[in-house]
């Protein structure tokens, strides 16, 4: 007879296993992933990173990107297929792209152009739940103070962290995923792992 800790494990694996299979039949192309994105946010957004991160949410719990698949770099997750869509859609001249100096660095500024608006459109009617879903993934950063680069960065590396944790010691305790973190390269702050942990929570994306 199985214990209750592993009938909730089993209970999750087939849970996850569902939505898997849910996720494999609404499979969508990298170019209306961004396209959605960048309208979920009244058609703009800042940052090349930014796309990369909410791309790899969307890839999480929404579903799956056309030959998207990510590697984890330096600040999160990136995606070629994302990079060479987003390519994609300045080529169309769908999407406008300026670069504005930063600080630090210069920052990328992405709109959607005005003459897009019925190609957007269509996207948007032919992906209906997915646009509401990545828009409540945007609102829920929002709402949350975490739609930023640095705070979007943290919350992946945090569920990275967490889900290479062997499943009998998962923990979603900030210290440890922090020291895990830091032990695999990642240069990351104990309040922004906490702050990623509770984003992930709220988005469902923590079991």
């Amino acid at each position: 007879m199985l214990t209750p800790a592993q009938l909730r494990a089993q209970h999750h694996t087939f849970k996850s296993l569902l939505v898997f299979s849910s996720m494999m039949t609404r499979m969508i192309g990298a170019q209306d992933v961004i396209v959605l994105i960048l309208h979920a946010n009244g058609d703009k957004l800042r940052g090349r990173s930014m796309i990369q991160k909410l791309a790899y949410f969307w890839s999480l719990s929404i579903s799956c990107i056309e030959n998207a698949s990510f590697k984890f770099r330096y600040d999160g997750p990136y995606s070629a297929e994302i990079r060479y869509a987003l390519s994609r859609t300045l080529a169309r001249e769908l999407v406008d792209e300026n670069t504005r100096a930063g600080p630090l660095y210069d920052q990328y500024h992405y709109q959607i152009v005005e003459e897009a608006g019925d190609f957007v459109k269509a996207v948007a009617d032919r992906h209906q739940d997915e646009f509401k879903q990545i828009k409540h993934i945007i609102d829920t950063c929002k709402e949350s103070s975490s739609f930023q680069y640095e705070e979007l960065s943290h919350a992946t590396i945090a569920h990275r962290v967490y889900n290479r944790m062997p499943k009998e010691v998962r923990t979603k305790s900030a210290d440890v995923i922090l020291k895990d973190a830091l032990s695999l390269g990642w240069n990351v702050e104990r309040e922004k792992i906490q702050n990623g942990i509770k984003l992930l929570e709220k988005l469902g994306l923590l079991p």
